[in-house]
């Protein structure tokens, strides 16, 4: 812990906030949800609030993940804290979400049957792997068809809901297919992007 001196007063630290920030940046109790739109300060509110908790909790900023959707944003972030909580040399997790995700995948695979270096499709990548599997259980590969599938699974992965199961679900609606023909192209995609070690 570094000298009391070289941390800044707690009153530094809500200098140039607003009142509803300052109190989000010591509030306390509980989980705290911020609404505003954009420029009104969210990001100001959280950076103060990661570095407070750090000078002035004595929290350590391991302890501490600050996520945004840019890699743009996330680096500013990362900038904004490590200018406010000086004196210390620990800092938080900060990261866009993809990131953040994409990081604790790889670091919690376990005894997982995928392999850690595994690459995450993207929305073009899952239409590829689709129609693959639609045309391998003897469908049409049209676009359309392709993506109403692609929409499908997810909806399913999302639900829980594996191929045997999808029909058992009465708010599952299996969109242009029957749930049989979409149960066998949803088997069959997973032991594409299975054998080709990835995850959408």
């Amino acid at each position: 812990m570094p000298p009391a001196d070289s941390q800044k007063p707690p009153s530094a630290l809500l200098d140039n906030l607003n009142p509803d920030q300052q109190r989000a940046v010591q509030h306390e109790d509980g989980a705290l949800l911020i609404v505003a739109g954009p420029g009104s300060g969210k990001t100001r509110a959280i950076t103060h609030r990661a570095a407070y908790l750090i000078s002035e909790r004595g929290i350590a900023g391991d302890r501490i993940l600050c996520v945004t959707f840019t890699r743009k944003a996330a680096q500013e972030m990362r900038q904004r804290v490590a200018n406010l909580a000086t004196g210390r040399e620990d800092r938080p997790n900060t990261g866009t979400f993809h990131s953040f995700c994409n990081t604790l995948l790889r670091s919690n695979l376990g005894n997982s049957v995928v392999d850690p270096q595994f690459t995450i499709l993207d929305r073009e990548d899952q239409l590829a792997m689709v129609a693959r599997a639609v045309e391998a259980c003897g469908l049409s590969t049209q676009y359309r068809l392709k993506e109403d599938v692609r929409t499908q699974i997810s909806r399913a992965k999302n639900r829980l809901l594996t191929p045997e199961h999808i029909a058992d679900d009465p708010y599952y609606d299996s969109g242009e297919l029957n749930f049989e023909e979409l149960a066998n192209v949803f088997r069959r995609y997973k032991d594409i992007i299975h054998n080709q070690n990835c995850l959408d």
